[in-house]
């Protein structure tokens, strides 16, 4: 007869494999969230230089069609930055689900985990009441066989 804990393994795997899943899209998202920030800082950064040479070249006098090619950059550059801020929102709001959803997994792994656990130790307490009561009971078989002689 199979015990409890040896018919819980197998949800213990399963449960383990869908925590594994859980914990490397953690990973991902969490990867595709640093990503996305670091491309929004160098648009950010990318952006205040060309402002800076823009004031600094803008100085020295610039023709009207150059103006106005910076200020189609530079808004184009604005319009960058705020879809990369959008997609970085994304970005934390699926590492924020998926980290969720992995901390659920493994405390359903947790829980069984102690489960198991428990009833290897309940188990292993029932064989040693058993084998003591089989070594108490020994003497007196003993016994007994002796008085029949």
């Amino acid at each position: 007869m199979t015990s409890k804990s040896d018919r819980l393994r197998p949800v213990a795997r399963a449960t383990e494999k869908k925590e594994r899943s859980a914990a490397i899209l953690v990973t991902e998202s969490k990867r595709s969230l640093d990503e996305g920030m670091l491309q929004l800082e160098q648009l950010d950064i990318y952006r205040n230089e060309y402002i800076e040479m823009f004031r600094v070249i803008g100085g020295q006098g610039l023709s009207v069609q150059k103006m106005q090619e910076y200020r189609i950059f530079i808004a184009n550059l604005e319009s960058a930055i705020a879809q990369q801020r959008q997609l970085v929102e994304k970005y934390q709001e699926d590492y924020d689900a998926n980290k969720k959803i992995w901390y659920a997994s493994r405390g359903k792994v947790k829980a069984l985990d102690a489960v198991i656990v428990r009833h290897e130790k309940k188990k292993q307490q029932e064989d040693a009441r058993r084998d003591q009561r089989e070594l108490d009971d020994r003497p007196q078989r003993v016994n007994s066989f002796d008085e029949k002689e």
